[in-house]
């Protein structure tokens, strides 16, 4: 007669516990996208899912913390941009690094809405105008626990169109189409 174990099966310890599944980060970031607005500060929050050690995909947003703002003679206007994409990324080293670079592919659509205050004889007006930015980042990832790390970024965009501002009938400032970027933040991984 043959005996039968009596000791339960118990898991080992996870086979990889630093390929997290759910990623979430915010943290601030600037753009500029024009010599004439000058650089925008922004919060950006990202959530991403891991579907392999070294590739995610994440839906991001960046959302403007304070307007930029344009003068000339014939007023100002306050200029924001809101960024919302999506972003295809791979690490280049293991999950299991201290320190390892990303690089993403993202698609992003850019609301850029103006908000002009006239000087006398002129009319201020509001507009809101959507363009689509392939965007290319490059990232560097450092872990501080199993579950928490700190990024820093840099970003370039190309918009597919070239919204602009005008004050009266004269152009006076361009958004992109070429775009630069920089930020910082916390990611926090998830089972």
């Amino acid at each position: 007669m043959g005996r039968r174990s009596r000791h339960k099966h118990h898991p080992g310890p996870r086979q990889n516990p630093s390929a997290r599944r759910l990623r979430v980060a915010l943290g601030p970031a600037l753009l500029l996208a024009s010599q004439e607005i000058g650089p925008s500060a922004h919060a950006q929050i990202a959530v991403g899912y891991g579907w392999t050690r070294r590739i995610a995909s994440r839906a991001f947003l960046l959302v403007p913390v304070v307007a930029s703002t344009l003068r000339r003679n014939e007023g100002s206007a306050e200029i924001r941009a809101t960024v919302a994409g999506l972003a295809g990324d791979v690490d280049l080293l293991s999950p299991e690094d201290a320190w390892r670079p990303r690089l993403s592919a993202e698609l992003a659509v850019v609301q850029l809405r103006t908000e002009g205050r006239a000087a006398p004889a002129y009319l201020g007006q509001k507009d809101t105008v959507y363009v689509a930015m392939p965007i290319a980042r490059a990232a560097l990832v450092g872990r501080l626990t199993p579950w928490m790390g700190l990024t820093a970024d840099l970003l370039g965009g190309l918009c597919l169109g070239r919204p602009y501002v005008t004050f009266g009938e004269r152009r006076v400032a361009t958004w992109g189409p070429l775009v630069a970027g920089a930020g910082i933040g916390v990611q926090f991984e998830i089972d």
